[in-house]
């Protein structure tokens, strides 16, 4: 039993150190976007492609993970296949580039309302980074409803919404990842 806990332990931590990752590139990758006026289409694509499989694939990864209050990988089998459909969507057709804007907005305002009610959850278990993780959560819906409502101005244009979309979600995952999952064991027992 002590053995299967400390495997238990190790992927725990292995997912969440991936999933923190995951959340930096999905900053960087935003904040590139956002700065960049002039992202090409193509590019944008594959390297946003490419990050949305990948991180779709460590968030199904998260949501079986042994994680005690499932805080941060509640919603993940869902969004994570979804992340990784798109992800391959986005790689597959690349001439839609004009289009996908308001799916990525949908998707990440998907997100963001789960992260509404993580920090619900969070209240509820008495931890006290709630208000925090709702804040940040109310930040990112509010961009991902400007992307929707944007989203037949020129690409270029809503590109930078969508960096900002990005950036938020990142910051958003990686502060709850960060905030909710404990990776310390006590006494055999896992706490949080």
């Amino acid at each position: 039993r002590n053995r299967k806990g400390g495997r238990q332990l190790r992927k725990l931590k292995a997912v969440k150190y991936a999933y923190s990752v995951f959340a930096c590139a999905l900053i960087a990758f935003g904040l590139t976007v956002l700065i960049r006026a002039r992202v090409p289409e193509q590019a944008f694509m594959l390297a946003g492609g490419l990050l949305m499989i990948g991180f779709g694939i460590v968030r199904i990864l998260g949501y079986f993970s042994r994680d005690i209050l499932q805080l941060a990988f509640q919603f993940d089998l869902i969004l994570g296949i979804a992340s990784a459909v798109l992800g391959c969507y986005m790689i597959w057709n690349p001439q839609a580039a004009g289009h996908i804007v308001m799916v990525l907005g949908v998707f990440f305002l998907i997100d963001a309302l789960s992260k509404v009610q993580t920090a619900i959850d969070a209240r509820r278990v008495g931890m006290e980074c709630w208000r925090l993780i709702l804040g940040m959560a109310l930040v990112a819906v509010a961009i991902g409803v400007l992307v929707v409502l944007t989203e037949f101005q020129d690409f270029h244009i809503v590109s930078r919404l969508i960096g900002a979309n990005l950036a938020a979600d990142g910051v958003l995952n990686l502060y709850v990842t960060q905030s909710t999952v404990n990776t310390i064991r006590r006494k055999k027992e896992w706490e949080v």
